[in-house]
């Protein structure tokens, strides 16, 4: 049994774009859907890929959410 509901995809996509694919805590702009990220370096990927966090560290079951690089 998953913590995530079934489309945790399309919203935590939903949030992304509604943030303009920047991370809330540093304000880097991050990797963006289809993006060339062929001349990026495996480090610079992962500091580019935006995650949505739980800010109130409850479970996905919480609305208020924000994004990470």
């Amino acid at each position: 049994m998953s913590r995530y509901p079934k489309d945790w995809k399309t919203i935590a996509h939903t949030i992304k774009e509604a943030a303009g694919w920047k991370c809330a805590k540093c304000g880097i702009q991050c990797i963006k859907p289809g993006e060339d990220i062929s001349k990026l370096t495996l480090k610079e990927r992962k500091a580019r890929t935006l995650q949505v966090h739980h800010s109130d560290f409850q479970e996905v079951r919480s609305q208020k959410c924000e994004v990470r690089s």
